[in-house]
C-alpha cells in the first residue's frame, strides 16, 4: 500500500460536496425527505405563531381610543357612567353591552364553528366598520359580522332569527367565552331582528367567535339579558395629556367595591388571550401535529439516508481499499448528511410558511377566518426546522456512516439483506407492554396523573409497534402478499419476495403510514363516538363537533402525504439499488408491464401492512380513551366503513406514490442495467 496517499480530511470533504454533485438524483432524493420533514414542523409552528400575532394586532385596534376599561364580576351599574365622567382627565364614557346571541341561519340551525367558539352579542361600537348597509339603530335592529353573513347567506334588509341569552345568562361570562349559567331548557325563542348593516372589526373578518350580533346601544342589554340597569363593562377615554396609567387609578378611587378599572391595553391583552383560550384545543393541536410531524419525517429522512448510504457501500469501500482510515469514510457521510441537512432545512423552513398559509385559508374556507397576522418565521419555528431537517438527518447517518466505515472492504463488495435484528424485536415487545401496563393503570386512576398515563401508554405502544414492525413484516405481508401473488402472476411473486427480502427496508417505510394511521383511525373512531353522543344531546353542537374534527382530518392528511412521499423515496432507492436485477428480468423475459405491477405489488404490500396495524392500533386505543371518559362519551361508534375507506385510502396512495419509480424500473435500458454496479 505503500503506493497509495492516504486521503486528508479536506479531501475527503471535497470528495463529499463532489459526491453530491455527481449524483444528482440522489441528491434531490435526501433534499426532499428533508425538506418534507422540517417544512410541516415549522409549518405547524409559523400558523400558531401567526394566529396568536394576528389576535392580539386585531384586539389592538379594536381597543384602541379606550384607555381605562370598567368592569365587574356581575357587570357594572349604567349610572356610574356619570360619576366617571366629573373624574379629571375624562374625556368620554361608553357603556358597552356584551353576551350570548346564537344566529339562526336559513335551515333552523344556530351558526358554529368548527371549534365550538361562542355566539356573541354585542352592543354596536364604532370600532366596527361597516361592509354594507348602515348602523342598528333600533330595537329591533342588528348588524352581523361579515364572516357570518357570507356563511348564512342574509343580505341588508333581511329578517335575521336570533335567539338571545336568557335574562340574566349573559353578562362579563359570556363576555369572557362562556354560555352563562342558562338552566337546560331555559333557553327563549329566537326573535326576528332586521339586518340592517355587515361590518368587520377594525376591517378584519375574524372575530373569534363563532358569530357576531351587534345591537343598538340602547336595546342591547334588554336584547342580551342584562339586569335593568347594568352594562358589561364601561369604556373610558382621556383628555390629551393624561396617560392611561394615572387615568386608571384616579377612575379606582370612585369606583365601589367589586368594580375595578383597568388600562386598556391590560384589558385588549386579556381580550386576544382569551379568544386564544376560546380556540379551544386548536393551539395544542397544532403542537401535537407538529410533533407528529417531526416523528413521521425522521423515519423518513432515517430511511431515506440509510438506503443511499447501503447504496453506495462498494463506493466507500474502495475508498477504505486505497488507504481511507475508518473516521475517514465517517466524515465523508456526515458531512454529506450535513450539508444536505442545511440546505433542505432552509427549503423546508421556507415551504412551512407556505403551507402555513395555505392553511389560513382553509380556515376562512371553513367559516373560521383568523386575522391576518402574518407569517412570521419564528425563532422556534427556524430551531425546529433546523433540529428536525439537519440534526435528524446527521444522527440519521451516523449508525449508517459507522456500518459503512467498519464493514471490511472486500465484504463491503458485496450486497446483504437485514434479517430483523433480536434486540429491537425485544426492545419492542418490552416497551408495547410497558405502554399496555401504563393504559391500564391509568384507567384506574383519575385527574391530571389519568391523562398523562393514557398520554404516555399511547407513545409506548406506538414506539413499540414501531419497534416491532421488522418482525411483524414478514409475517403480515408474508399473509397479505399470497392471493396478491396468486391474483398476480409472475409480477405478483416477485412483487412480494421484494417487500419482503429486506423486513427493515419495509418496516422503516410503513413506519410513517403506522403512524399517520394510528392518528386517523384513532381520531375517526373518536369523531364518530363524540358526534354520536352530541346528536343526543345537543344536535348544534355536534355540527360545530363535526366541522373541527374536518378540519383535524386535513391536517392529518398532510402527514400522510409525507408518508406517501416516503414510499415513493423508498422504491425510488430501490430500483436504483436492483437496476442489474431487474435489467437482468427483463433479459429472461419480463416485460415493462409485469414490471411495473411488480413495483407497484411491492407498495402495495407495504402500504397495506402499515394501514392494518396503524388503523387496529389507532382505533383499539379510541375505543379505550372513550371508556376512560366516562360519562363524557356515552356513545361508543366504531365506523368500520370509514376505517376501511381510510385503509383502502392508504394503499391507493402507497401505489400512486409507487407509478414513478415503476415507470422509471420499466425503461431502463436492459444492456445499461446489466452492466450497472
Amino acid at each position: 500500500m505503500s503506493g497509495f496517499r492516504v486521503p486528508t480530511l479536506p479531501v475527503m470533504l471535497r470528495m463529499a460536496l463532489r459526491g453530491l454533485r455527481a449524483h444528482r438524483s440522489r441528491l434531490v432524493l435526501t433534499l426532499t425527505a428533508i425538506t418534507l420533514s422540517s417544512a410541516f414542523v415549522a409549518a405547524s409552528l409559523i400558523f400558531r405563531g401567526g394566529m396568536e400575532r394576528g389576535f392580539d394586532s386585531l384586539y389592538a385596534k379594536v381597543g384602541r381610543g379606550t384607555d381605562v376599561v370598567v368592569r365587574g364580576p356581575g357587570g357594572v351599574p349604567t349610572d356610574l357612567a356619570a360619576r366617571i365622567r366629573d373624574v379629571p382627565g375624562v374625556a368620554s364614557v361608553r357603556a358597552d353591552a356584551e353576551g350570548t346571541a346564537a344566529v339562526v341561519d336559513r335551515r333552523g340551525r344556530p351558526v358554529s364553528s368548527p371549534q365550538g367558539l361562542p355566539q356573541r352579542g354585542v352592543s354596536w361600537q364604532d370600532a366596527y366598520r361597516l361592509t354594507a348597509g348602515t348602523r342598528p339603530r333600533g330595537p329591533r335592529d342588528v348588524a352581523l359580522d361579515a364572516a357570518t353573513a357570507d356563511r348564512t347567506g342574509y343580505r341588508v334588509g333581511d329578517r335575521v332569527p336570533i335567539v338571545p341569552a336568557a335574562r340574566g345568562a349573559a353578562g362579563p361570562a359570556a363576555a369572557r367565552g362562556g354560555s352563562g349559567a342558562r338552566p337546560v331548557g331555559a333557553r327563549p325563542a329566537a326573535v326576528v331582528f332586521t339586518l340592517t348593516g355587515v361590518f368587520t372589526l377594525a376591517g378584519e373578518r375574524a372575530t373569534g367567535v363563532s358569530s357576531m350580533s351587534a345591537f343598538a346601544p340602547s336595546a342591547a342589554p334588554a336584547v342580551l339579558g342584562l339586569p335593568p340597569g347594568t352594562t358589561t363593562r364601561l369604556a373610558v377615554r382621556a383628555r390629551p395629556g393624561t396617560s392611561a396609567g394615572t387615568l386608571r387609578a384616579a377612575v379606582a378611587r370612585v369606583l365601589p367595591d367589586g368594580v375595578e378599572a383597568v388600562t386598556g391595553r391590560r384589558y385588549d391583552a386579556e381580550a386576544a388571550s382569551a379568544v386564544r383560550a376560546r380556540m379551544g384545543p386548536l393551539p395544542k393541536m397544532m403542537l401535537i401535529f407538529s410533533c407528529v410531524s417531526a416523528f413521521v419525517g425522521s423515519f423518513l429522512i432515517l430511511n431515506t439516508f440509510a438506503m443511499l448510504v447501503a447504496r453506495r457501500t462498494r463506493e466507500l469501500a474502495l475508498l477504505r481499499a486505497v488507504g481511507a482510515g475508518r473516521g475517514q469514510v465517517t466524515a465523508l457521510v456526515l458531512g454529506e448528511a450535513s450539508a444536505a441537512g442545511v440546505a433542505g432545512s432552509t427549503l423546508g423552513l421556507l415551504a412551512g410558511a407556505g403551507i402555513a398559509a395555505g392553511l389560513r385559508a382553509l380556515f376562512a374556507h371553513a367559516g373560521s377566518p383568523l386575522p391576518p397576522g402574518g407569517a412570521p418565521i419564528t425563532g422556534t419555528a427556524a430551531v425546529a426546522a433546523y433540529g428536525v431537517g439537519t440534526l435528524v438527518t446527521v444522527i440519521a447517518a451516523v449508525p449508517a456512516a459507522r456500518r459503512a466505515s467498519r464493514v471490511p472492504p472486500v465484504a463491503a463488495m458485496r450486497g446483504s439483506a437485514h434479517a430483523p435484528a433480536r434486540r429491537w424485536t425485544l426492545a419492542g415487545a418490552l416497551t408495547w407492554t410497558a405502554g399496555a401496563a401504563m393504559t391500564a393503570i391509568a384507567l384506574a386512576a383519575s385527574g391530571d396523573v389519568a391523562l398523562f398515563l393514557m398520554g404516555l401508554g399511547a407513545a409506548a405502544l406506538v414506539s413499540g409497534t414501531v419497534l416491532l414492525l421488522p418482525f411483524l413484516s414478514s409475517l403480515v405481508m408474508g399473509a397479505l402478499g399470497r392471493p396478491v401473488a396468486r391474483l398476480s402472476g409472475v409480477a405478483g411473486v416477485l412483487g412480494r419476495r421484494n417487500a419482503l427480502r429486506d423486513p427493515r427496508r419495509s418496516a422503516a417505510t410503513a413506519a410513517a403510514l403506522v403512524v399517520g394511521l394510528a392518528l386517523v383511525g384513532g381520531v375517526s373512531v373518536l369523531s364518530a363516538s363524540i358526534r354520536a353522543t352530541l346528536v343526543r344531546d345537543d344536535p348544534a353542537k355536534a355540527c360545530g363537533a363535526g366541522q373541527f374534527f374536518d378540519l383535524i382530518y386535513v391536517l392529518l392528511t398532510l402527514s400522510l402525504l409525507m408518508a406517501a412521499l416516503g414510499i415513493a423515496n423508498t422504491l425510488t432507492l430501490a430500483v436504483a439499488e436492483r437496476t442489474r436485477e431487474l435489467g437482468l428480468l427483463r433479459a429472461v423475459g419480463l416485460d415493462r408491464r409485469a414490471t411495473r405491477r411488480m413495483i407497484r405489488v411491492e407498495a402495495a404490500l407495504v402500504a397495506a401492512f402499515g394501514a392494518l396495524l396503524g388503523l387496529l392500533l389507532g382505533a383499539g386505543y379510541a375505543i379505550v380513551i372513550k371508556y376512560a371518559a366516562g360519562g363524557g362519551i356515552a356513545v361508543l361508534r366504531v365506523p368500520v366503513g370509514e376505517l376501511a375507506a381510510e385503509a383502502l385510502a392508504a394503499v391507493g396512495i402507497g401505489v400512486l406514490a409507487a407509478s414513478p419509480p415503476a415507470w422509471r424500473a420499466a425503461r431502463l435500458d436492459v444492456l445499461d442495467a446489466i452492466r450497472d454496479e
